[in-house]
């Protein structure tokens, strides 16, 4: 078949003839396979950033299920707020309130319990 007379003598390597390969397709769609899959592994090693904070950290087990499970909100649904109170949560310390409440349960209950002498101040009131 003639060429048309308009068209270069010399194409570039990427115009494929009617009966060969179309090398630059192949070679578009391998890169393109390969970045969609490195985007998905650095998505997915972002929203492990919380957990992994939590668990250098050492904090309380349920506030690291709670930063797990608000890592898992926030990668199936796409809302980056549950992320970013994962991220604080396990970042920020939180005072540990449950060691004196449950010292006073105990000093009370010992108190509540003990027997008082009939002719004692203590049990006048």
């Amino acid at each position: 078949m003639p060429q048309n007379p308009a068209t270069p003598h010399h194409l570039p390597w990427f115009f494929a003839s009617p009966d060969e390969t179309d090398s630059l397709l192949i070679g578009v769609l391998v890169i393109v396979v390969v970045l969609i899959f490195l985007a998905g592994l650095l998505f997915f090693y972002l929203y492990q950033l919380p957990m992994q904070y939590s668990n250098r950290r050492r904090i309380h087990k349920v506030q690291a299920e709670i930063v797990g499970v608000l890592a898992l909100i926030a990668l199936f649904t796409d809302v980056h707020l549950f992320w970013i109170a994962g991220l604080l949560l396990a970042i920020v310390p939180l005072p540990d309130l449950w060691t004196p409440i449950s010292s006073m349960a105990q000093s009370l209950q010992q108190m509540a319990t003990r027997r008082w002498p009939l002719g004692s101040s203590e049990n006048s009131n």
